[in-house]
C-alpha cells in the first residue's frame, strides 16, 4: 500500500484482516475496515474505498467486502490519540461512530494512546472506561493496557510490545503502525 492505505495480514497465506485508510491529508484520522466480517448484525459493506480505488492505493478487488470497525484520531501535535468504534446507525447501516452517552461531554473511546517522551518512539495505551473518575491518582496515572517501543538499527526495524491479558493485539499492532508512521512523518517535517 501507500502511506494512505495499508493492510494487516496474517499467516503465510497473507490472509487480509484489516484495511487501514487515512481519511485526510494530514494523516490525523484513520478508518479501520474489516475484510468480510461485519462489526455488528445487519451491517452493510462500505464501498467508498473500492469506488475511489486506483492502482497506487493497492490491491482492492471488487469482491472485497469492507466493513467499518473503528476510527483512530491522532492529535494534531501527534502526541496523543484515541480509538472510537462504529455502531449501528439510524440512517447509516454501514455504521456510525459510537455516540455520547448520558451527560458525558466526551465521546465513548474504546482506547486512548499517548506518546511517552523519550529519544525513541514509545507509546502507551489505556481504556478510559476502566479509569475510575473519583480517584485522582487514576486520572493522573491511568491503568495501562499496553506499551510499546520501536527499535531501529541499520539491520532491523522492530517493535517490542507489552500488553495486558485479554487485550486486542491486532488493534494494538495497527495503533503501533499508525503512530510510528505519523511519528516518522512528523520528524521529517521538522527536519525540512
Amino acid at each position: 500500500g501507500t502511506t494512505k492505505d495499508f493492510d494487516l495480514s496474517l499467516g503465510q497465506d497473507k490472509k487480509k484482516l484489516f484495511r487501514i485508510h487515512a481519511t485526510d491529508a494530514s494523516h490525523s484520522k484513520w478508518m479501520l475496515f474489516s475484510y468480510g466480517k461485519p462489526a455488528f448484525d445487519e451491517q452493510v459493506a462500505d464501498h467508498t474505498l473500492a469506488a475511489s480505488n486506483n492502482a497506487e492505493a493497492g490491491e482492492l478487488n471488487d469482491g472485497d467486502a469492507l466493513y467499518r470497525v473503528a476510527r483512530v484520531d491522532i492529535a494534531y501535535d501527534k502526541h496523543a490519540g484515541h480509538v472510537q468504534k462504529y455502531v449501528p446507525g439510524m440512517d447509516d447501516n454501514r455504521g456510525v461512530l459510537e455516540p455520547l452517552e448520558g451527560d458525558d461531554l466526551e465521546p465513548k473511546y474504546l482506547l486512548k494512546v499517548e506518546e511517552i517522551k523519550s529519544h525513541t518512539a514509545q507509546y502507551q495505551s489505556y481504556v478510559p472506561s476502566a479509569t475510575p473518575s473519583p480517584n485522582l491518582d487514576a486520572v493522573v496515572h491511568p491503568l495501562l493496557v499496553g506499551f510499546w517501543v520501536w527499535e531501529h538499527s541499520p539491520n532491523r526495524h522492530q517493535i517490542k510490545m507489552h500488553l495486558a491479558r485479554h487485550t486486542d493485539m491486532a488493534l494494538h499492532c495497527l495503533l503501533a503502525i499508525i503512530t510510528n508512521q505519523v511519528y516518522v512523518e512528523n520528524q521529517t517535517k521538522t527536519e525540512e
